[in-house]
């Protein structure tokens, strides 16, 4: 008996979504992607007497492995604290030298002022970028942006200072962060209590991580008075909480959309430089956020469906709405006027293709063509993830963690997990044997690996493919 058209849907599917594991990693390897970027960062902010504090995130730390994939480092201030009406009664009693008020009365959703409260005078950068706006001080986040920016020689990326790490594009960016859930922001928490999503656990550490402040105004700015002064807010540190909560099919539904956009979509040279992996990721959370149930390997194709046919209602409509905070049209100044027609054409054409238009994709080409042609195959790539998963390939995953920290002054790497055991009463136990765990590890891999032979350049990469 012939199979029905679901059937063979449903094969295609399981298909697909085994050809993009591949592709992206099963879910052991990513999470080990992951923890090693939180092992560098608690390697990083070990010395506590250090003025900022390092948090890393972009696709890397998200758990991708692609060669294109960034890193983005964020030096929050440890001196300066933000506060509002609600808890400057809370912060008054940290000890601090500067103290800023959160005023966003006249900025566009998102955006915020920072007016001065209090602020030492040997806090140079701080004390010089403070700019008089009526009878109040406010910070001034063209000033803080310049000065962080002036500190090297690198290329510049709107508030972002982007240079190369361990051969990968790296941004740096300063920022102030709001230890306190935003205002702006509270219609996020109770859209998640109303569905589900995120879980009450991972909603309550949102919250709790507050938000950051990056400075850089909003495009929708006209007034020139407020255009140096207004700083965005980032829900970085959200962002990451999610997409550590998604299942690995939500996650590998958010990999083929980078995967879509980067192999597909920027082939295109009228529109390459007008969607970015951001829109993809915010498509995603909105898509798991309104249905977060049933997804799984036999829905894997009908859910990156659903996210890209919202993907083009936002571009057919100009707006796309932040997942924190839907009055901030993300769109706005970019995707509009002729770009928004030409873009909306050629997401259109792709559409008008149906699923066919993942073939476009030269990582999964060449299965996913075996695939539609003969649907049964897929039942034949069913697998075992931990049987799946050779042990050479957790080894190198493993071995890069060591070249990712590796430092050209010898024995440096040592001495900062020497370091790191020093301080561990400002560091949780449970985060304390993550550490040491992954790092012995690695450490015992290279080790092996350096008195058997020398590896090549090949075998110590993340093993992950080209995006």
């Amino acid at each position: 008996m012939a199979e029905s058209g679901d059937d063979e849907l449903c094969l295609i599917s399981k298909g697909l979504y085994r050809i993009v594991s591949d592709v992206i990693g099963p879910e052991c390897i990513v999470k080990l992607r992951r923890q090693q970027w939180e092992v560098k960062d608690l390697l990083d902010n070990c010395d506590t007497s250090e003025p900022v504090h390092t948090i890393t995130s972009g696709s890397r730390s998200e758990g991708f492995g692609f060669k294109s994939s960034d890193v983005d480092t964020m030096y929050v201030d440890k001196i300066a604290f933000v506060c509002t009406s609600s808890n400057i009664s809370f912060l008054r009693n940290i000890k601090s030298s500067s103290l800023f008020y959160m005023d966003n009365e006249e900025c566009s959703p998102g955006f915020t002022l920072l007016r001065c409260l209090t602020c030492d005078r040997n806090n140079v950068n701080i004390f010089n970028s403070l700019v008089q706006k009526g009878d109040n001080m406010y910070l001034s986040s063209k000033s803080i942006r310049e000065t962080f920016l002036s500190t090297r020689n690198t290329e510049v990326h709107g508030p972002c200072q982007s240079d190369s790490y361990v051969g990968k594009e790296t941004d740096h960016a300063y920022t102030m962060r709001y230890p306190f859930w935003p205002n702006q922001a509270r219609y996020f928490v109770i859209r998640s209590i109303e569905r589900g999503w995120p879980s009450y656990g991972v909603l309550k550490d949102i919250c709790n991580d507050g938000c950051l402040l990056i400075p850089i105004n909003s495009k929708q700015q006209t007034c020139s008075e407020l255009i140096d002064l207004e700083w965005r807010m980032s829900f970085s540190l959200a962002e990451k909480e999610l997409t550590y909560s998604m299942n690995h099919c939500q996650f590998l539904c958010y990999g083929l959309m980078k995967l879509f956009l980067n192999e597909v979509i920027k082939r295109s040279p009228s529109v390459s430089e007008l969607m970015c992996s951001y829109f993809m990721k915010t498509a995603v959370f909105w898509e798991i956020s309104d249905k977060s149930d049933n997804w799984s390997a036999e829905t894997f194709l009908p859910k990156f469906w659903n996210v890209f046919r919202r993907l083009i209602k936002w571009v057919n409509d100009g707006y796309c709405p932040n997942f924190f905070i839907p009055e901030n049209n993300m769109f706005y100044g970019k995707i509009c006027g002729e770009n928004r027609r030409i873009l909306l054409s050629v997401l259109s054409d792709l559409y008008y293709e149906g699923f066919w238009c993942l073939l476009r994709c030269p990582s999964l080409n060449e299965n996913l063509t075996s695939i539609i042609r003969q649907p049964y195959i897929a039942n034949m790539l069913s697998y075992n993830e931990e049987e799946y998963v050779s042990m050479s390939r957790i080894e190198r995953e493993k071995l890069w963690i060591v070249f990712q920290f590796h430092s050209p002054v010898p024995n440096e790497n040592m001495t900062r997990i020497i370091k790191l055991v020093h301080n561990t009463v400002n560091i949780n136990t449970d985060e304390l044997k993550k550490i040491l765990t992954i790092i012995s590890t690695a450490l015992t891999i290279e080790y092996k690996i350096k008195h058997r032979r020398t590896p090549s350049k090949l075998e110590v990469g993340p093993g992950a493919r080209e995006e």
